[in-house]
């Protein structure tokens, strides 16, 4: 009983996104035009920037480019090569 209380608990959490990263991954159902980045095993881990929308940008993974967000107020900098705040990026 404690540990299906346990695992309802955590499923419950999960759905309403409590915990979460620095970043959040895009809906695996979304179809968005992907630009042309290499992502290859050597690249996984790099990030590109997304040049639709500053907010975002692509991550290179196994199961290829996935579009991130940055936390609320950020933007992806990229001589940072990391969300920063629009203060605080480097292209100005």
């Amino acid at each position: 009983m404690k540990k299906l209380l346990i695992r309802t608990l955590i499923a419950i959490v999960l759905s309403i996104g409590l915990v979460t990263n620095s970043v959040n991954i895009a809906y695996a159902d979304e179809k968005v035009a992907v630009p042309d980045y290499l992502c290859t095993p050597e690249n996984f881990g790099r990030l590109y920037p997304n040049p639709d929308n500053s907010m975002t940008f692509y991550q290179c993974t196994p199961y290829g480019l996935v579009l991130m967000i940055c936390p609320a107020d950020l933007t992806f900098d990229v001589a940072a090569n990391r969300c920063e705040h629009l203060l605080y990026t480097s292209d100005e």
